[in-house]
């Protein structure tokens, strides 16, 4: 039961990031004053699983360090661009596209510092997303070069403590610039200019190289599963 839930969560968080590229980059096109075939979700899917696919293939996680570290770069890049338009007099405009782009916008909604409603408890699903890597840690344990509770402890820790302040950062930083009108997607707030677009860009690359880490634990718990079975067969 373990393995098939495992699988099942991978596997409708992988479809998520597929939806991901199929929302940005159209947006991108569209920037560039692209129309037509490009224009549309349905190639970018298509094109964006057939990039990650063979990366899905790997053996080793430790063969996705290169495409991991381009990650983080992209992550560092949206992160700091968050800020960035979230800061007073910064010269990045979050709201540029609007014609009054004060704080009383339309851009701007209203901030709390707290709220508790059926809305609120209705994102908790969304939360999920957080967990997902989770599930290669022992895929990570295996590969780790001397592989002691002392590292194990650091390297676990540290990948929490890093996922909880980029976190955080972000979600502060998107709220304070837009309040209650913020995006899902927090990139459909920002006007149309080449920074978004080149935000755009990577995250559709960082969801695409994020795919193979996420199928990577669904592999092997999809198996697993295969193998049981066989088991179970051949008992008979």
């Amino acid at each position: 039961m373990i393995d098939f839930a495992v699988a099942i969560l991978c596997f409708g968080v992988a479809i998520s990031y597929l939806i991901v590229i199929g929302g940005l980059m159209p947006d991108v096109m569209s920037d560039f004053n692209v129309n037509g075939y490009w224009s549309n979700r349905t190639p970018w899917i298509i094109l964006g699983f057939c990039v990650v696919a063979p990366l899905s293939a790997m053996h080793r996680l430790d063969a996705l360090k290169y495409t991991s570290g381009l990650s983080i770069c992209f992550v560092a890049f949206l992160t700091i661009m968050v800020v960035v338009f979230a800061v007073p007099n910064s010269g990045a405009d979050p709201c540029s596209s609007d014609d009054d782009d004060d704080d009383d916008g339309e851009c701007r909604g209203d901030r709390q510092l707290a709220t508790l409603t059926v809305d609120t408890m209705r994102v908790f699903s969304i939360f999920v997303f957080a967990f997902a890597c989770q599930t290669n840690i022992f895929g990570v344990v295996n590969e780790l070069r001397n592989p002691t509770q002392t590292r194990y402890d650091i390297v676990s820790g540290g990948a929490i403590a890093t996922a909880a302040v980029i976190y955080s950062v972000v979600a502060c930083a998107g709220y304070a610039t837009y309040g209650d009108n913020v995006e899902d997607n927090i990139l459909i707030n920002y006007p149309n200019n080449t920074l978004t677009s080149v935000a755009r860009i990577f995250v559709s690359l960082l969801v695409a190289f994020s795919y193979p880490v996420i199928a990577h634990p669904a592999r092997s718990c999809i198996l697993g599963l295969w193998r049981s079975m066989d088991k179970e067969e051949d008992s008979w």
